[in-house]
């Protein structure tokens, strides 16, 4: 009996010593956390809405220069530039940028001036018809610019919408 005694102590040490490793360990990394973000958890489109934007530098033929700082990325560029972060593509392309997410800071990067067609906006249909390929995300994203927007779809729809996973060709959706 005694041995057993002895074997439960050393059970409750071990078990003792890991809670505290743990422990350890979280108060580290909460420490960590704070220290370097400050508290702050960063929100891409939330987080950047109290910082100073600072405009493109206009230049010649309608086009603009942009230089990167730290913590940008083309959609907030876009967001910068156009008010708008889905036409990152457009700086993409007239820089000839292949990966997106490869921009340095201190990089020059050339701000076209958007056409007359670039800046019409979708205007949203009262209705939709869906085809083969749609998803509530992908209709959001084309009308609402924004595809956490399918929640509202799906909540104008939950009459004909069991699963909103799957949509059936053909069935008409309302939008607004």
């Amino acid at each position: 009996m005694s041995k057993n005694l002895s074997g439960e102590k050393k059970e409750e040490t071990i078990s003792m010593l890991l809670g505290l490793m743990v422990v350890v360990i979280i108060i580290f990394l909460i420490s960590n956390f704070v220290r370097r973000g400050k508290g702050n958890i960063s929100l891409p489109g939330l987080s950047q809405q109290n910082e100073t934007l600072e405009k493109p530098k206009e230049t010649v033929g309608g086009m603009s220069n942009y230089d990167v700082k730290k913590g940008d990325n083309l959609w907030r560029i876009a967001q910068i530039t156009y008010g708008d972060g889905y036409k990152w593509e457009i700086i993409a392309k007239e820089n000839k940028i292949s990966n997106p997410s490869k921009i340095e800071i201190g990089q020059k990067l050339i701000v076209p001036t958007l056409t007359q067609k670039q800046k019409e906006t979708v205007e949203i249909p009262g209705e939709y018809k869906v085809i083969k390929g749609d998803n509530l995300w992908k209709i959001a994203t084309t009308y609402f610019k924004d595809g956490y927007q399918w929640k509202k779809i799906w909540e104008l729809n939950r009459d004909k919408i069991i699963n909103p996973n799957r949509l059936e060709i053909g069935m008409t959706l309302r939008l607004r």
